[in-house]
């Protein structure tokens, strides 16, 4: 758990880099979603 927890929170602080870019593309088109989620993989 506390591994998970330091990784986490690295995927908090990156996703507060690029959220915005996040959410207008799930706004924009959904199928993004898949996108988003290949980049919080490779994070």
């Amino acid at each position: 758990m506390k591994k998970n927890a330091k990784e986490f929170s690295i995927k908090i602080i990156r996703f507060n880099k690029y959220g915005i870019y996040f959410f207008i593309a799930i706004a924009g088109n959904r199928k993004l979603i898949a996108c988003r989620n290949a980049i919080y993989s490779y994070f």
